[in-house]
């Protein structure tokens, strides 16, 4: 994996991220910084976009929505990584656990919320707030 990023601060957090949610799965290699100029000068042009499911957008938006709901109303129940193995429901139990699962949920929601504000399918990550009990 490789985490690329504009700033060292940038970086400093996202490694952090990453170590946060993968734990001890995850081995940091190297770091390696380049000027803007450079990076300007030895970029490859972008691929193309990805071709898109020929639907029509409504249609798309919908059935990725549909997908969406089935996968977070399983969510609160499924062992995750960033949570040492366990569901959200059991990390609520301790107060580190339910720190981490808050923490996870604000990224989940900034993330969502850039969806929403893109204009694509997105999940109201206050539903999931709401099944595990923390107030928004």
């Amino acid at each position: 994996m490789t985490l690329e990023c504009s700033t060292r601060q940038r970086l400093k957090r996202g490694k952090a991220l990453l170590q946060f949610l993968v734990g001890e799965q995850l081995r940091h290699l190297d770091d390696d910084f380049t000027n803007w100029q450079s990076a300007m000068r030895d970029r490859k042009p972008s691929p193309d976009p990805p071709k898109g499911s020929g639907l029509p957008p409504g249609v798309e938006r919908e059935l990725v929505q549909k997908v969406l709901e089935e996968h977070y109303r399983k969510w609160p129940d499924t062992p995750l990584i960033a949570l040492d193995g366990k569901t959200p429901r059991e990390a609520m139990a301790t107060p580190e656990g339910r720190a981490q699962v808050v923490d996870l949920l604000k990224l989940l929601e900034n993330g969502e919320e850039h969806k929403r504000s893109d204009g694509l399918a997105w999940h109201d990550v206050s539903k999931l707030k709401a099944a595990l009990g923390i107030e928004s």
